[in-house]
């Protein structure tokens, strides 16, 4: 069985009750939540690594508009980025504008370390399905930029044309993204089909997953400015379910059916090292559970899986960030039950978690006390039932977790640079015009019906307004 859910009050932090979220959406945004006093900041000048506790986090982040408290949590709290809902609808421009922001500010700050900014971003602007149908997919950001397809029309192109539309999707997607400064997107699955994946997965055939995912993540690889983050180790097409809603199990009964949905993975791992590209990989842990491997943890919080056969097994040395904390299981407990949570998941071996906004204060007041080795009795309590260890044992993994995936968040920011460096000044779908001439060609020719619903699809791409230069 599943470590239990701890039910339990204040804990000696800033507790702040946050109701269920929808749509990824935290509006319980104070300075209070988002930021939160350090009891000792005078230790941080000596100490690098408890100055950086922040940068564990990656922050959600509703709209796509500067917000005053994210911007002082750059300065205070220090978080590894932030990801974008685009609740308010914004385009490519609005983006770029916010993301130049936060950017400047990181680069005055003292470590003048740079910051990772993520959105969902797989494809489905064009929402045309095989079935006729109209699906919007999982593109957060549509006007201004160029809208990609549900990635199932990604297979049906292959027998024609190979590769070619998989390698022009990613390089669409490098190119416009680069130019409005999101280098850490949560891209393609490689989940192999099932009913979630119809029309996010590009096949049930994981050779076919991994010749097209590798296309992709090569064209990432040319344009050197963005990662690609997939997702959702190790293989939501085992399961049946959605991770938003509860917890989803492995189906498979044996080691042949879970080599299938770990393929794609494997061979973007050993792609990635052949090309001596590997800091331009990361990967999206699932909330699964894989009995086969682990029945007793959620990927989320399974040394087995994350460390066991992930970095170990598979030989995967990059970033490995979390699905969404605010899911599934996790969708109905207050910050006091996550705080043991969250230190479980990355003792067990997540680099980042992608946290609530409205839980970033309280969660880095955590870390910090925990360094500090300043935790109360009744915390203590919790985080040694939520692990199975005692607090010693946890603080020391804790200590020594934290200098390793420091080490491969430098890696990281240091591979794409300062995001401003690669921005553009004109709607980021112009970088993109040769590239999408042939994208839609290549469309047209797999389906004719493409020829009567590709018109009105990329006039909601146009916007009629700039971003500032």
């Amino acid at each position: 069985m599943r470590l239990p859910l701890l039910a339990f009050a204040a804990l000696g932090l800033l507790t702040t009750a946050c109701a269920p979220t929808t749509d990824h959406a935290s509006m319980d945004l104070t300075a209070d939540t988002v930021l939160a006093a350090d009891l000792h900041p005078e230790r941080n000048a000596s100490d690098s690594v408890r100055n950086e506790i922040g940068r564990q986090f990656i922050v959600e982040h509703f709209e796509a508009a500067t917000s005053s408290l994210m911007m002082q949590s750059i300065v205070s709290q220090r978080p590894a980025g932030f990801v974008f809902w685009n609740a308010n609808k914004a385009d490519g421009n609005q983006l770029r504008d916010v993301i130049r922001a936060y950017a400047a500010k990181a680069a005055t700050t003292g470590t003048k370390k740079g910051l990772l900014f993520s959105t969902d971003y797989e494809g489905g602007g064009l929402s045309f399905t095989p079935n006729a149908n109209n699906t919007p997919g999982i593109q957060r950001f549509r006007k201004g930029m160029t809208g990609l397809v549900h990635p199932v029309w990604l297979e049906k192109s292959m027998a024609q044309y190979g590769t070619e539309l998989c390698r022009l999707h990613g390089q669409i997607m490098a190119k416009e993204l680069a130019s409005v400064g999101i280098n850490y997107p949560l891209t393609m699955v490689s989940d192999l089909s099932n009913s979630l994946f119809l029309l996010r997965s590009v096949s049930k055939d994981p050779a076919l997953v991994s010749r097209c995912l590798q296309a992709s993540m090569d064209a990432f690889f040319e344009n050197g400015k963005v990662i690609f983050v997939t997702k959702h180790f190790p293989g939501l097409g085992q399961t049946r379910g959605d991770t938003h809603e509860g917890t989803v199990v492995s189906r498979a009964t044996n080691m042949t059916e879970i080599n299938r949905h770990l393929q794609p993975f494997i061979d973007l791992i050993n792609n990635s090292k052949a090309k001596g590209q590997q800091e331009l990989l990361s990967i999206l842990a699932s909330h699964a559970e894989i009995p086969i491997f682990d029945q007793n943890h959620l990927t989320t919080e399974s040394p087995i899986l994350l460390r066991q056969v992930l970095r170990r097994q598979l030989g995967f040395n990059a970033l490995v960030v979390s699905d969404a904390m605010w899911m599934g299981d996790y969708e109905p407990m207050s910050l006091g039950q996550m705080l043991p949570v969250y230190l479980n998941s990355f003792i067990s071996g997540m680099d980042i978690l992608m946290i609530k906004g409205a839980h970033f204060g309280g969660a880095v007041s955590f870390f910090r006390q925990v360094y500090d080795n300043e935790v109360s009795p009744e915390l203590r309590a919790a985080i040694e039932a939520r692990s199975g260890q005692s607090f010693e044992q946890v603080r020391a993994k804790f200590i020594s977790r934290l200098s390793e995936s420091s080490r491969r968040l430098d890696l990281v920011v240091a591979k794409v640079g300062d995001p401003r460096s690669s921005m553009g000044h004109a709607s980021p779908r112009d970088e993109s015009t040769a590239l999408r001439d042939r994208y839609d060609q290549i469309l047209r020719s797999i389906d004719p019906r493409w020829q009567n619903v590709l018109p009105s699809l990329r006039a909601q791409e146009t916007v009629s307004t700039m971003g500032s230069p």
